[in-house]
């Protein structure tokens, strides 16, 4: 049998080229085989990118629609308020009487007592002096009412109005709520 592979060396040889060109196609054919795969798989990430990336082109043209109307917005209030002075020259304790007043008629409230301080204490802004003028405030009714109504003082006509010493209680099956308003003038 060594004697018949020693004369069929050539064919031997020849067998063995052609398994290993075979094995070498296999391989390459495998690594072409998962490379397509790869490039399969980017071509998807590209197109989820650029799917992402119209959204969010989208999203940003959105938000940039919705913030430019918010700053439209703000810039007419703030043309509005240019000539509205940010607290008055004087301050007359008849006309906070008169504005609790009209929130009578809005909301389901009774004003018990507003006591008005004799005199201007004095408020430091910005280093400044002005006179503050300091209201006490008792008014009855139902928590959610007496609520709205500190809202409505608070956004009403005197810019440079504040409360403070805001209490709550319960009495015989309605609220009492007291609270201070300060308002600053300039002079």
């Amino acid at each position: 049998m060594i004697a018949l592979l020693k004369n069929n060396i050539r064919f031997i040889a020849l067998i063995v080229v052609v398994l290993a060109l075979v094995v070498a196609n296999v391989w390459f054919f495998m690594q072409w085989q998962s490379a397509d795969g790869e490039l399969a798989e980017v071509k998807n990430s590209e197109t989820r990118a650029k799917t992402n990336l119209g959204i969010a082109r989208a999203n940003l043209e959105e938000t940039r629609d919705s913030n430019q109307k918010e700053i439209d917005k703000l810039q007419a209030e703030k043309a509005a308020l240019s000539g509205v002075q940010a607290w008055p020259q004087q301050f007359s304790f008849v006309s906070l009487d008169d504005y609790l007043a009209k929130g009578l008629s809005i909301f389901p409230i009774e004003i018990k007592k507003v006591i008005p301080s004799s005199s201007a204490s004095t408020v430091v802004i910005s280093g400044k002096n002005y006179p503050g003028y300091e209201t006490r405030v008792t008014v009855k009714g139902k928590l959610p009412d007496i609520i709205a109504f500190l809202g409505y003082v608070e956004d009403g006509p005197f810019n440079s109005l504040k409360t403070h010493n805001i209490k709550f209680t319960y009495d015989e099956a309605s609220w009492l709520g007291e609270f201070s308003i300060i308002v600053v003038s300039q002079g």
